[in-house]
């Protein structure tokens, strides 16, 4: 019990983006932990429902546990939530109604700060003056471009709001610099935190997370939707290019596999006359992804150079856009490639966990030719190995290929399983699992620390070894 609620406790002050003693920020930490198996047995959970307390005092402890504000008042709410013999679906319940909001909240413009890696992160957010607190909000997640600089620039990061907020979504803008790049991993720790505290203070519909990015900012938009789509609803890139990520002087550390492009629609658009990334240039990168299956909207403006002046006029397009492409946070298929499980392991409700070959691994052919000018070449390098998974879920079974992956886990959510009938797991395939699976509050409680949200919450674990 007492590992159990301490590494419950770690990944809330993970979660809270709280660091260390020595400063050492524990974000990055935290995406690693959160990939890592509850160790818990779902047997002995699912039999402790004898001495539960009242759904009252069950409110009570998970009340405490979305207030928490400091490590102490997080790790004590940890403890109290892992001691209690608490019934999994009461507790799931409670957390898919979620947390109350208050009313007495900042609106119009709030500054917020969060330090990744040590480096302050700043950012301000457009909160609607009248905002109610008993609706659900969409966010939309604004990057801007120009992040060479070496410093922030004091005069603000972007300019003309008025043309992107409005009065039914709150608007977010966070700073990018050139030791923080929009495409290095801090960046992802940077906005998972940012999104973690207005989940917090505000009624945020988790499912309308939309991301906008101009310029390096779009650029920026495409490494989100490769490395970690699964708080996103929606990418809406606009004047950036997807080569500038696999160029070595852009500093990407990670590996970028096109087909994890297909769990997203994309709205994007290009200049024809583009000093820097001209519709011709990044035609061939549209044709690619669109080969591989992706559902994207190409928006090319031929009159128009490196400027988004066409953004007024394009905005009724736009918001059709965002209307239509709320996200589904337990998707039937989901399709995800991994060259390190540990970082970058997961979407959605499917972890890798391990990679490497396996006898009965399945050919899936890898979309990551581009062509120019009648010259074929890879679009993106790869140096190490990867593994991928595609999986199809109806009802309790669930079908899966995969090639160069040995162990992966499906992540069981009361919202899509039936958990008093059989699952069944059948890769390449062969079966690799048919039996009934207990709930684990370890496993619910552990997820939702990591992502707190209301529509993906998961109270099981399916571990499926291929080796």
């Amino acid at each position: 019990m007492l590992g159990r609620t301490c590494a419950f406790a770690l990944l809330l002050l993970a979660a809270a983006g709280l660091s260390t003693t020595g400063g050492r920020n524990v974000a990055a930490a935290a995406r690693t932990a959160a990939m890592a198996p509850v160790q818990q047995s779902q047997q002995s959970q699912h039999s402790q429902h004898s001495q539960q307390p009242g759904a009252r005092a069950t409110e009570d402890l998970l009340e405490a546990f979305w207030k928490a504000s400091s490590r102490e008042e997080r790790a004590t709410a940890a403890s109290l939530i892992g001691a209690g013999n608490l019934d999994v679906f009461e507790v799931f319940d409670i957390l898919r109604r979620g947390r109350s909001y208050s009313s007495d909240v900042k609106t119009g413009r709030r500054d917020i700060e969060h330090r990744v890696d040590g480096a302050a992160h700043p950012a301000f957010v457009m909160v609607p003056d009248d905002y109610d607190a008993t609706r659900r909000y969409p966010l939309r997640f604004f990057l801007h471009g120009g992040i060479g600089r070496a410093e922030i620039p004091r005069d603000g990061w972007w300019r003309n709001t008025d043309r992107v907020i409005g009065s039914d979504y709150i608007s977010v803008f966070p700073a990018s610099w050139n030791d923080s790049r929009w495409w290095h991993p801090r960046q992802l720790d940077n906005l998972a935190a940012i999104l973690a505290t207005l989940k917090r203070d505000y009624n945020v519909d988790e499912n309308n997370v939309h991301m906008f990015g101009v310029s390096d900012g779009g650029t920026g938009v495409y490494y989100f939707a490769f490395r970690d789509p699964t708080p996103w609803a929606g990418f809406l890139p606009f004047l950036g290019h997807p080569s500038v990520l696999s160029n070595p002087s852009s500093g990407t550390p990670e590996q970028l596999h096109v087909i994890n492009l297909i769990n997203r629609p994309f709205y994007i658009v290009n200049g024809g006359t583009d000093r820097l990334y001209p519709v011709a240039a990044v035609r061939p990168y549209i044709v690619l992804f669109q080969d591989a299956g992706v559902e994207l909207a190409f928006v090319p403006k031929p009159e128009y150079g490196h400027t988004v002046e066409w953004w007024p006029q394009e905005a009724p397009a736009i918001e059709r856009f965002i209307a239509r492409t709320g996200r589904d946070p337990l998707p039937d298929r989901v399709s995800w490639e991994t060259e390190d499980p540990a970082t970058a392991g997961r979407m959605a409700w499917i972890v890798i966990d391990e990679l490497g070959e396996t006898s009965t691994d399945s050919h899936m052919p890898m979309p990551n030719v581009v062509s120019v000018n009648g010259r074929s070449y890879a679009a993106f390098p790869y140096e190490e190995p990867s593994g991928r998974v595609e999986v199809e879920r109806s009802g309790n079974t669930v079908l899966v290929r995969s090639s160069g992956v040995q162990r992966y886990r499906l992540l069981r959510s009361p919202d899509e399983f039936d958990f008093s009938a059989p699952v069944t797991v059948i890769t390449n395939d062969n079966v690799s699992f048919e039996s009934l699976v207990e709930p684990s509050l370890a496993t619910l409680l552990h997820w939702a620390v990591r992502d707190d949200d209301r529509t993906m919450l998961f109270a099981a674990e399916l571990a499926i070894s291929l080796q």
